[in-house]
């Protein structure tokens, strides 16, 4: 016999309220259809190439790096990380880019590795030749807001019953523009942790004003799903540079639930200092 439904702690009308006035002006942004200069920079690719002059902070290995597995770390390669990972998929692995066009990290990993790859954002700022050069690639950008049930719907159409292998969230310079509230944040991870692969991956970045948060959620997941999943996490001094913002990693594992575990009311309280 089920014994009785825990209540939900409903959330109060300033909380609800923050939630409303960070998607509109998302939303509003995304109306406009005019990116600001630092979108083209999230453009980036997985790590840096060749070329001398290409800045290894604005790649997607200068965000990530230090959650990279040791040996992965010590050689600085997440092409490397992801494409042993999934060394058994080649060929079939999906990536998704939530908060940026993807198009270059697409064309970081090996050809032949992704089977298709996918940019949520919030406009769509490619010229014709770059759209035509990742319709090469097998990959799509989609103009939406990721704080929005809709976008992960056109998320849903693109995977046409596929499921996603590699996920990465990197806001960049939007985290300065997302309040220090964990459920802005949480709702969309959630929506693309329910859509990843069985032994899907995570990246993700998160404001510094919510570290406190980031560590008693990963001491959660340690303690109670230690075993079906991996995280590992870094916590960073400020949101304005890529390479000094907080991030973390999460691996599905065998028997990984089906929804992304969350802290309780009572143990937000407890991360914030409050009683």
């Amino acid at each position: 016999m089920a014994g009785p439904e825990k209540e939900v702690p409903r959330k109060s009308i300033a909380e609800r309220k923050l939630l409303v006035d960070i998607r509109k002006k998302a939303e509003g942004s995304r109306k406009s259809g005019k990116p600001f200069w630092h979108w083209r920079w999230t453009d980036s690719k997985l790590e840096p190439g060749d070329d001398p002059l290409e800045r290894q902070k604005d790649t997607f290995l200068a965000s990530f790096l230090s959650v990279l597995p040791e040996p992965y770390e010590d050689a600085k390669s997440l092409r490397a990380y992801l494409e042993d990972a999934f060394a058994h998929k080649k060929g079939g692995v999906v990536a998704v880019e939530y908060g940026g066009p993807g198009s270059q990290l697409s064309g970081s990993f090996t050809p032949g590795f992704l089977k298709k790859s996918l940019g949520v954002a919030l406009t769509d700022f490619r010229e014709d030749d770059e759209k035509a050069e990742d319709g090469t690639r097998n990959h799509a950008v989609l103009a939406e807001n990721v704080l929005y049930q809709r976008a992960f719907r056109a998320v849903d159409e693109w995977l046409a019953g596929d499921r996603c292998d590699i996920v990465f969230e990197r806001m960049l310079g939007g985290l300065r523009y997302m309040p220090g509230d964990p459920d802005a944040l949480m709702q969309p991870l959630q929506e693309a942790y329910r859509r990843l692969s069985d032994d899907g991956i995570m990246f993700v970045q998160t404001p510094v004003v919510l570290n406190d948060v980031l560590v008693a959620w990963a001491e959660k997941i340690d303690l109670e799903f230690g075993g079906v999943l991996e995280i590992q996490y870094s916590l960073g001094t400020h949101d304005n540079e890529p390479h000094q913002t907080s991030s973390f990693r999460i691996r599905k594992l065998p028997g990984a639930p089906e929804g992304l575990p969350i802290l309780s009311r009572e143990e937000l309280r407890r991360a914030d200092g409050q009683q």
